[in-house]
Order: structure tokens, then sequence, then C-alpha cells
């Protein structure tokens, strides 16, 4: 009697359910986690061969001095470093 094309209004709602975790989840963090710090970990590496490689560059002072462009080329460096390091672990995750 009550339904005169209403019936949405009374309609009853649905129970709400839980959110579950894959079975997986924990070890994609541990994985993740794992990854990350080996990247960082790769960088300071790289970045103190890249200095090792460049003895008459003394870029802690320049940068000291205010030399812009040594801070812009550690910077460039840096990056540089990065970018071969994320394409390297996305080889090994795409693999894995």
């Amino acid at each position: 009697m009550l339904d005169r094309g209403f019936g949405y209004l009374f309609a009853q709602a649905e129970p709400k359910t839980m959110l579950s975790l894959p079975d997986h989840f924990l070890g994609d963090v541990v994985s993740a986690f794992c990854f990350g710090l080996l990247a960082i970990l790769l960088v300071v590496l790289g970045f103190k061969v890249f200095d090792w490689l460049t003895p008459r560059c003394n870029f802690q002072d320049e940068i000291n001095k205010g030399n812009m462009s040594a801070g812009l080329i550690i910077g460039a460096v840096i990056l540089g470093i990065c970018y071969v390091i994320a394409q390297v672990l996305s080889g090994i995750v795409q693999v894995r």
C-alpha cells in the first residue's frame, strides 16, 4: 500500500562489510620497505662514487660559499642516480 513508485525511499540498507586485506599484503609492505631502503643506500653509494670520481671539485665548500651552480650539479647528479636506480628496481619488481 505504501509502495506507489517510491519504494526506493523505504529500501533496506545493506549491512556494511568489513574490509579485508589480501593475504600477500604484509609481504608487499615488507618488500616495499626493503626496496626503498635499498634505493636509499644505492643513492648514497652512487653519490659517494661521484664524489670520489671528482677529487678536484670540493662541492661542499662551493655550496657553503654560495655557489648555486655547484648545488644544481649535485641536484642533477642525485636525480640522475635516482632515475637509474628506479629503472633497475622496477625491472626487478616486474620480474618477481
